[in-house]
């Protein structure tokens, strides 16, 4: 975006504000009409990056989301991809799907693209600093914890709770204190962003969709421009919570020679493919 666009949207948004406009209105200002395809995201959490010693986008991804919209924008799905799912990796081999970040978040992208037949149209990255100082700056997320955790000194209670940074990062890669394990954190992840989602939904000023911004800018690396950022959030406000859905990747725990591996079950891939073509399940 030009600088003169820059300054053209800001002061549109500053006489938008100032006239009590709404979000919604401020979209239909500052953006073009959307294109009424299913939009589909890849939402990957690294295992490194700050405080870590590596690099960001070549460590593990141990937050594997696919995440996919309506062309309407009514409704979305979040699909969880297991961490240890068995898949083959381009140029990788068949090993687990959360090594394909080693070779940076392309090769994710073409990793989703090859073994489940979609289309990706954008990923966002992040680490496990950037995690927590992004639920920071949103001002924490409230959800509904099933069950209490504790891991180092953070303890969270069960019930309803609202997640500071550092809580919501536990709540997010425990897996030691759920039965299910890793199938249980990659429910964990997904609920995280379906709750931080119904926040700016259920607030709807122009002022909580910036606030996600500008933590969305500071804490996470995107192939998405500037203007598709934008437009993301404020189209955000038309899809209801409750319209919403979450699954995870059915499948069974094996090994593959001495690694624990997951399996992804026959139906799995049905089931993105489902995701996929209206971000709805059948």
């Amino acid at each position: 975006m030009s600088r003169a666009r820059h300054v053209l949207v800001a002061l549109v948004a500053v006489g938008l504000l100032a006239s009590g406009g709404s979000a919604l209105a401020l979209e239909r200002w500052l953006l073009p009409p959307g294109d009424g395809e299913v939009l589909t995201l890849l939402l990957l959490g690294s295992d490194e990056g700050p405080p870590r010693t590596g690099q960001l986008d070549r460590g593990n991804a141990d937050g594997f989301q696919l995440l996919f919209v309506s062309g309407d924008r009514q409704h979305a799905t979040f699909v969880s991809i297991p961490r240890d799912s068995y898949v083959p990796v381009p140029n990788q081999g068949r090993t687990r799907i959360n090594a394909c970040l080693f070779h940076g978040p392309e090769r994710c992208v073409a990793t989703v693209e090859s073994v489940f037949g979609v289309e990706v149209d954008g990923y966002l990255l992040t680490s496990m600093r950037g995690f927590t100082r992004g639920v920071e700056r949103f001002g924490g997320i409230e959800i509904e914890v099933p069950q209490s955790l504790r891991v180092g000194e953070v303890h969270i209670s069960s019930g309803l709770q609202t997640l500071d940074g550092p809580e919501a990062l536990v709540y997010a890669r425990d897996r030691k204190s759920r039965a299910s394990g890793d199938i249980g954190r990659s429910q964990a992840q997904a609920q995280l962003l379906a709750a931080a989602h119904r926040q700016v939904r259920d607030d709807g000023s122009p002022g909580e969709v910036f606030r996600a911004l500008t933590a969305l800018r500071r804490h996470t690396v995107t192939d998405l421009s500037g203007p598709q950022l934008v437009r993301l959030a404020f189209e955000s406000l038309q899809l209801p919570p409750s319209n919403v859905e979450r699954t995870v990747l059915p499948g069974n725990i094996g090994f593959a020679g001495p690694a624990s591996v997951y399996f992804l079950a026959d139906r799995a891939y049905a089931l993105v493919s489902d995701a996929a073509d209206d971000a709805r399940l059948s």
